[in-house]
């Protein structure tokens, strides 16, 4: 019997409504004035259709910064150059001595561009473009994923 009570008055007490700040019971769907002053409280706005909620899913901010580094790989793409190797610049400063016809200081300078015949600017810019359309593709696939 003393269990059966036990348990009887912990129930009552869960059921039990706390008191607000005033001391006073607080009743579900009431809020409290701290809870007006805090704002705090469950405000909804206009409930979404579904073909609203569609649209909307289209704007989603991951779907759209997938879209802009799309945008952005394909600018990078464009700005690919076909030579793969930079030009080097040679600089090399000296001076002549006495055995020379004419002593003083001499100043030597090459440009050299390197470059090859197996077409690897053209199978780079064709990797890019590869890659770009894998990353569209899968821009692709997560709006028809959200929808």
């Amino acid at each position: 019997m003393p269990m059966l009570s036990c348990s009887a008055l912990l129930t009552l007490g869960l059921l039990a409504t706390p008191p607000g700040p005033s001391g006073e019971p607080t009743r579900p769907g009431r809020s409290t004035s701290t809870e007006v002053a805090s704002g705090h409280l469950d405000r909804r706005g206009p409930a979404l259709e579904f073909d609203e909620a569609v649209g909307a899913s289209a704007e989603a901010p991951a779907l759209q910064r997938l879209d802009a580094a799309v945008e952005d790989k394909r600018r990078a793409d464009a700005e690919l150059p076909r030579l793969t190797q930079n030009p080097q610049l040679q600089v090399m400063p000296g001076g002549r001595l006495p055995p020379a016809s004419d002593p003083g200081f001499e100043l030597q300078t090459t440009l050299t561009q390197g470059w090859n015949l197996e077409g690897y600017g053209r199978e780079r810019k064709k990797a890019a473009r590869a890659e770009t359309e894998v990353l569209a593709a899968e821009a692709r696939a997560l709006a028809m994923e959200r929808r």
